[in-house]
């Protein structure tokens, strides 16, 4: 937090500000504790709560925390929103909770001028892994194709406007394929990287696959090399339009997938963990001596999202 003068970290904080979520230290492992919040990007208030559940929780399990001791909720909803619209964002976002057994222990709610949710998680794991393990010669895989900041500017567009320019892509499927990765947990991708001994790993969030990958970058001392940039069918022509950076690794993500890097021998065990898990993947880059990030990937359109 660059500006800020921080009090001291405790003995016990082994990881503060910087990555996915702080690891304070006790007896038998760690504790992860993360808070994210945002307003809506899509228009239905259910699933609009699982989305903020998903985008909160992931960042716990992109460190490891692979079980979730509680939640608490941050809502804000400004006086003129329907009551149902605000239970219904409640109710998708205690829903999506519950697939990953994340117990929602309490909260608090202001009156604010326009929507927000969110929630602060706090995990626990017996190992965890952050940013600053990733090694030359290492791997790196996607486990989520990109291009959701393109779909909701799509899904959001008058109607009119959206036949005018996209009348020929499918907005239905493209809804469909960035809900369901906004609100796929990473709990399985993270437990398939864990077992295969990941070095580094990350969840591709609201920095994009560029940003995230040159966090990954600065903190290792290396240089990361994406060479494949898998994403939703169509969303490239929109991003080009708009100018969102998609084949740049620049489009922003929302609970985007985990960004994982592994040693080349350990590539194959990384993969069956996650075929076990039912996870996508794609292996995407490299890593190497130096610094910095280059994307300079072939753009795949993925028809095979969800599995």
């Amino acid at each position: 937090m660059e500006g800020v003068d921080l009090p001291e970290e405790g003995e016990r904080v082994e990881v503060g500000v910087g990555d996915d979520a702080a690891v304070v230290r006790v007896n038998g492992g760690y504790i992860v504790q993360s808070l994210d919040f945002f307003t809506p990007i899509h228009p239905d208030p259910y699933v609009q709560g699982r989305i903020a559940a998903n985008n909160s929780l992931n960042d716990v399990f992109a460190m490891g925390a692979t079980e979730v001791l509680s939640v608490l909720v941050i809502s804000g909803f400004p006086k003129e929103l329907p009551e149902e619209d605000a239970r219904r964002m409640l109710q998708g976002f205690a829903d999506q909770c519950r697939e990953v057994d994340a117990p929602v222990v309490g909260g608090h709610t202001i009156v604010n001028p326009w929507p927000i949710l969110g929630g602060s998680v706090t995990g626990f794991a017996e190992r965890y892994v952050t940013t600053e393990g990733a090694r030359p010669g290492d791997v790196l895989y996607l486990t989520k194709p990109l291009g959701t900041q393109p779909a909701m500017a799509l899904l959001r567009m008058p109607e009119d406007a959206r036949e005018s320019m996209f009348g020929h892509l499918d907005v239905e499927r493209v809804e469909e394929i960035a809900v369901e990765i906004m609100t796929e947990p990473l709990l399985d991708a993270a437990e398939a990287a864990l077992e295969a001994g990941a070095t580094a790993m990350t969840d591709v969030t609201g920095f994009g696959l560029r940003g995230h990958a040159k966090e990954i970058a600065e903190r290792s001392g290396v240089r990361v090399v994406i060479e494949r940039l898998p994403v939703i069918p169509g969303m490239q022509e929109v991003s080009s339009a708009l100018g969102y950076g998609l084949d740049r690794g620049e489009s922003a993500e929302t609970a985007g997938g985990l960004l994982v890097a592994v040693p080349e021998e350990r590539a194959g065990e990384l993969e069956e963990a996650f075929e076990e898990r039912g996870v996508w993947y794609r292996r995407v880059g490299r890593i190497e001596r130096g610094e910095g990030v280059t994307v300079d990937g072939e753009l795949e359109e993925v028809e095979d999202y969800p599995r």
